[in-house]
């Protein structure tokens, strides 16, 4: 399994990926979602890892009720370069995966958010809120992603930690 070029991972990149299910949290989901980086790729062992946190179109009582306060909502404006299919996506900042960066987990697709830096948070009150919201769950996303990566290296073990339970 060859890596692809990761040059472009980094916080706020959108990646299209196949997002493991909490039913086999090991393995490349049925379907694409539009997930969002939550750091630079990770080397270990001859491959490349990304943590991402799960995105949707799809937002509904039980998810809102299960991760209160950490669904980030996005507008296509709000996203440089390609655009997901959706004009809105919900990214569950407390719902991550380490997943491989390779061809059976990501596919091709260039985007990322127009709002992660303090200078873009600044292009307009819009920006500004979201900037804030990102603000508020990246120690959350961060957690979850530490939890993930430390599993990662001690294990070797991929994807969602335990029950990670998303509805």
């Amino acid at each position: 399994m060859d890596s692809m070029d990761s040059s472009h991972i980094d916080y706020g990149v959108l990646v299209k990926c196949l997002f493991p299910y909490v039913g086999a949290p090991a393995k490349p989901g049925p379907r694409p979602h539009y997930c969002m980086a939550l750091a630079p790729e990770l080397p270990f062992k001859g491959r490349k890892f990304i943590a991402v946190a799960y995105g949707t179109s799809k937002l509904d009582d039980d998810l809102l009720e299960e991760h209160q306060g950490m669904i980030l909502r996005v507008s296509s404006e709000f996203i440089k370069g390609e655009k997901p299919p959706q004009p809105t996506g919900y990214f569950v900042m407390d719902h991550v995966a380490v997943i491989p960066y390779e061809k059976e987990w990501v596919l091709p697709f260039s985007a990322r958010f127009d709002f992660v830096t303090v200078e873009q948070s600044r292009k307009s009150a819009a920006h500004g809120r979201l900037y804030e919201n990102l603000l508020f769950t990246r120690p959350f996303s961060n957690a979850a992603a530490k939890r993930a990566v430390t599993r990662l290296i001690q294990t070797g073990a991929i994807g969602l930690i335990g029950a990670a339970k998303l509805r």
